[in-house]
Parts: structure tokens; sequence; C-alpha cells
């Protein structure tokens, strides 16, 4: 499976309609120059699961640090790592779960899509549309 593929797949998998109004995948740049990598994991099958920081340091222009911190995979790396970070993380989902596309609501069941956020945001619009 090709690494964009693996990505879009996951997301797709966690997107209910609820989801993805509040969380994501996101990709940018650093100044350093680098990438960051920050995937939300609250509401998926990999919500509190753990990676420890592993942060790795060959030379200025050879690094990449990833772990998991606040519901968020978060990775950062040099211009060459942004493939590299999205694979661990990939392979890294694929290790904690059997079917490691398994639709979120089998995981959350009942509740789903009520956190803090997702939970402001439907009361929102309750009000709006009130009489």
């Amino acid at each position: 499976m090709d690494t964009l593929r693996g990505i879009q797949d996951w997301y797709k998998s966690n997107c209910d309609e609820n989801w993805e109004h509040d969380y994501g995948v996101e990709i940018d740049t650093l100044d350093n120059p680098g990438w960051s990598v920050a995937i939300d994991l609250l509401g998926t099958n990999l919500d509190g699961k753990i990676i420890e920081e592993v942060n790795c340091e060959v030379s200025a222009n050879d690094w990449h640090v990833y772990k998991t911190e606040n519901d968020q995979f978060i990775g950062y790396g040099d211009p060459t790592k942004l493939d590299y970070l999205l694979k661990v993380f990939i392979e890294w989902a694929k290790s904690q779960n059997e079917d490691w596309l398994q639709p979120p609501s089998a995981v959350w069941g009942i509740g789903r899509g009520n956190s803090g956020k997702e939970g402001r945001r439907i009361l929102e619009y309750a009000f709006e549309r009130s009489p």
C-alpha cells in the first residue's frame, strides 16, 4: 500500500459526518526547514494509544521526532521525512488493531461525537435553529 493511500484510507474510515468537523490530519512545513504532521486520534480506534517519543538526530539535515500527545500522533522531520513520518503512523496504526480501518462507531459506540468541541457545535446549532 502506498503511503498517501494509507493516510487517505485511515482518514476516510474515521469520517462519520461528525468526527471530520473537529478532527483530522494536518501536514505543514517548518522554517528550520522540515515537516510537521499532526493526526487526531480522539474518537478513532487509536484513541488512548501511546507512542513514547522517538527522537533521532543524525545531523542538522537528517532528523525526525514522533510521539503521541494529547490524543494526537505528532511528527516532525527534516525536508526528506514526510513520507517516513506518514509510514510510521500507518505501520503503528496497523500494529494497534487487527482491522486498522475499523469504523470508529464500533469503538466509541453510543456517544461518539460528543467530545467537548463537537458537543458545543451541536448545542450551538440547536440554538441557531430554535424559535
